[in-house]
């Protein structure tokens, strides 16, 4: 049974590295493939993600928005030119509200999190990621946040999470 155990957590782990435009990606239990991926807030230019697409990098985090995202230049269109000239695939990243020390935008509700999962789930929709193809969709929630407020952290990821599988999506945690 530890075998088991820790292929289910790899599998775990790669699941929540899954990309958005490749929703028959799979895990068996004993074969596991590895993705070269990358993670910057600010869109990739084609020069640049081309030089990264020669080091073998095949996917990239968009981030999509959310009251504390300090992502830029990402839109459907960069996106839909970088799957077409790299092949790229991608994990769209929704950064939510954060600890007031981190960003202005602080409610740690229950609520809070079904409005910015419902938010999340529009901004899915703009993307072109449309709603039940299995298409991951991930919060971005600080380590401070958590430390701040660890009770209203908690409601609000459970809010967030609720919202966005409602609306047809997967949700991770970043």
């Amino acid at each position: 049974e530890p075998r088991r155990m820790r292929s289910s957590s790899v599998a775990l782990l790669l699941v929540l590295a899954a990309c958005a435009t490749d929703p028959t990606a799979h895990v068996e239990a004993d074969h596991v493939t590895l993705q070269r991926g990358v993670d910057r807030a600010s869109v990739f230019s084609p020069g640049a993600a081309a030089a990264l697409h020669g080091l073998g990098v095949t996917w990239t985090c968009v981030y999509m928005g959310g009251p504390c995202n300090g992502g830029s230049g990402w839109t459907r269109d960069r996106v839909a030119a970088l799957a077409g000239a790299v092949g790229w695939q991608f994990m769209p990243i929704y950064v939510g509200q954060q600890a007031s020390s981190i960003c202005g935008a602080s409610t740690l509700t229950y609520a809070r999190g079904q409005s910015d999962g419902a938010e999340a789930a529009a901004e899915m929709v703009s993307f072109g990621w449309a709603p039940h193809g299995n298409i991951p969709v991930a919060l971005d929630l600080e380590a401070g946040t958590y430390e701040a407020s660890p009770g209203g952290s908690t409601d609000y990821v459970h809010g967030w999470l609720d919202a966005v599988h409602a609306a047809g999506y997967l949700a991770d945690v970043y």
